[in-house]
C-alpha cells in the first residue's frame, strides 16, 4: 500500500465512522505508516466538519507524538494511539471514538460480553480503563495501552468512549461497528 492509499483509507474510515454516528467532532483514527515502523498517520483535530476529512488532512507523527508532516493540529490524545502502536505489533490501526452505546455500557459498569454475531469481537468481554479523563500524557497513554492488553480488540474507557484496534484500518472500522452494535443490543436486552 502506498502512503497516498493509506492516507485515503484513513480519511475514508473517519468519514464512514462519522456517517455511522460513531465519530463526532471528537475522536481520531491512526495507522502505522507503511514501511516506516517509527511513524503513524493520524486524523487531526477537526477544524471544520468532521465528515469532510480528506487524505491531505492526515498528519504524520512519530511514535513519540511529534508531528513530522501536515498542517493541522495533532490531537491532544495522541499518546493513546502511539502507546497502543508501540505495545501491540498487531495493531496496525487504532480508533478512538465516543460511541454512545459502548460508553453507556462502561458508565453503567456492565461487562461488555458478546451477545450477537457482531459482538464476537468482544471475545470474553472487553477490558475497562477506569480513568474518564482525556489521555494526554505519556504515562496515561502507557497505562491505557496496558489496560487494553495483548489480545483484546477493544477497550472501554469509563465515561469516555472506546479504543479499538485492527490489523488494518478496515478491520478497526469493522471492530468499532461490532463493539457498538453489540453494546446497543446488550443495553436493549437488559431493559
Amino acid at each position: 500500500m502506498t502512503h497516498g492509499e493509506a492516507r485515503q483509507d484513513l480519511a475514508d474510515c473517519y468519514r464512514y465512522l462519522v456517517r455511522l454516528g460513531l465519530m463526532g467532532t471528537f475522536g481520531h483514527v491512526s495507522m502505522r505508516v507503511p514501511g516506516e515502523a517509527d511513524r503513524v498517520f493520524i486524523t487531526p483535530v477537526s477544524s471544520g466538519i468532521p465528515g469532510e476529512m480528506r487524505a491531505e488532512d492526515i498528519l504524520t507523527i512519530t511514535l513519540e507524538g511529534r508531528k513530522v508532516d501536515g498542517e493541522a493540529r495533532v490531537p491532544p490524545e495522541v499518546p493513546m494511539h502511539t502507546w497502543v502502536h508501540r505495545l501491540r505489533a498487531d495493531a496496525e490501526a487504532v480508533v478512538h471514538s465516543h460511541a454512545l452505546m459502548a460508553t453507556a455500557v462502561a458508565i453503567g459498569g456492565t461487562r461488555l460480553i458478546p451477545v450477537s454475531m457482531h459482538g464476537a469481537v468482544c471475545g470474553d468481554g472487553l477490558p475497562v480503563y477506569d480513568d474518564a479523563s482525556m489521555v494526554t500524557t505519556e504515562e496515561q497513554g502507557q497505562e491505557m495501552a496496558r489496560a487494553l492488553g495483548e489480545t483484546a480488540k477493544g477497550l472501554l474507557l469509563r465515561g469516555h468512549g472506546i479504543v479499538v484496534v485492527g490489523a488494518s484500518v478496515r478491520e478497526a472500522l469493522a471492530n468499532t461497528f461490532g463493539i457498538e452494535d453489540n453494546a446497543a443490543k446488550l443495553l436493549l436486552a437488559s431493559v
